[in-house]
């Protein structure tokens, strides 16, 4: 090859494909780079082939063209042999050559695993293709490479490993804050969900409040129209008994509190409630023992209609029945069916 390389231009540029080196920014050689076309390819074993001066690094080792490919099994083999695979506790621990240049091997870590099946026993295989948790082995950075002075001389390959392990340990201070970031975010949320639902409570008291006080106040009465629609229940116009209907006043206040309550009840939009959506609105309101079949009985006592479902006529015609204590007034079935006629009729509008 008629062209010159330096030290970290020859493995990670010339072997390794022109990879970006574990601690580097960028590949050693540009788009418009005449040497790009030398690379190698597709072959992770390289490695294991180049001694950085490292006591944990590759073993130092001569390669002959025809038998380099031997020869790269066999250093790799015995790499793996000095360097075995650990599995502790469902955790695999691997050389950390292997996690410096993991994209040898894949896209992402774990596929280190895969790769390792080889190099550990028939017993261990099964269990290492269901892990998933990788640690490393310590790694000595050390040189074997004394002056004449007897001080350690740091290699390039050290050099560039200590700031991969800077940049490393700056990762996963970075992960740490994000995820005490994500924390603070989710408590906020849950905060101003809090919130949300006092709100939602001081409005309903405020709604109860402005009922009460419209209550206390004087109500002008209205009879109902004399010209009531008649109905399969009024084959000859209403009851006498309707006549006690126009001294009964529904606060405006009142009506819009229960037209809320019925809109929260119907989950379904539907505009009725039936026994499920009547059952649920009652557990919610503190009514003990809200079953289901307690439900169609109360139904069947105020469905004058043969419906089996309560409209919000219906169920304003209950709740003012129980909040007004009517039952000493008014028959339940009479009152029902007035209100129930009323509102449909346009009698309320």
């Amino acid at each position: 090859i008629n062209a010159e390389y330096m030290g970290g231009e020859l493995f990670h540029g010339l072997l390794r494909g022109n990879k970006v080196p574990p601690a580097g920014l960028c590949s050693p050689f540009p788009a418009d780079d005449p040497r790009r076309q030398h690379c190698l390819s597709g072959e992770p074993r390289v490695v294991f082939a180049v001694n950085h001066g490292m006591h944990s690094g590759p073993m130092l080792q001569a390669y002959a063209g025809k038998h380099v490919d031997n020869q790269l099994r066999a250093v790799t083999e015995w790499y793996m042999h000095h360097h075995q695979v650990v599995i502790e506790n469902d955790v695999a621990i691997l050389p950390l050559l292997l996690k410096l240049y993991y994209k040898e091997f894949g896209t992402q870590e774990t596929d280190l695993l895969e790769w390792c099946r080889p190099y550990v026993s028939k017993e261990q295989q099964p269990r290492l293709s269901k892990l998933t948790a990788l640690q490393y082995h310590t790694f000595n950075w050390g040189s074997n490479r004394k002056t004449h002075k007897g001080t350690v001389q740091p290699s390039l390959a050290e050099v560039d490993d200590r700031i991969y392990q800077e940049l490393e340990l700056e990762r996963a201070r970075a992960k740490q804050r994000e995820v005490h970031l994500e924390s603070e975010l989710g408590e906020s949320k849950l905060m101003i969900r809090e919130l949300e639902l006092e709100l939602e409570q001081m409005k309903d008291r405020m709604t109860q409040l402005e009922w009460k006080e419209r209550t206390s106040s004087p109500v002008r009465h209205y009879a109902p129209p004399t010209t009531m629609p008649l109905t399969a229940d009024m084959k000859t116009g209403p009851a006498k008994e309707w006549n006690v209907f126009e001294t009964i006043a529904i606060p405006l206040g009142y009506l819009l509190y229960l037209k809320v309550s019925f809109m929260r009840a119907d989950t379904t939009q539907r505009g009725y409630l039936d026994t499920q959506r009547l059952s649920e609105w009652a557990s919610r309101n503190g009514m003990k023992h809200a079953t289901h079949e307690r439900m169609q009985i109360m139904i069947s006592q105020i469905d004058v209609h043969n419906s089996g479902v309560v409209t919000f006529w219906g169920f304003l015609a209950i709740q003012t029945y129980l909040t007004q204590n009517l039952r000493h007034r008014v028959d339940l079935r009479e009152w029902v069916l007035f209100v129930t006629q009323s509102g449909s009729k346009g009698v309320f509008y």
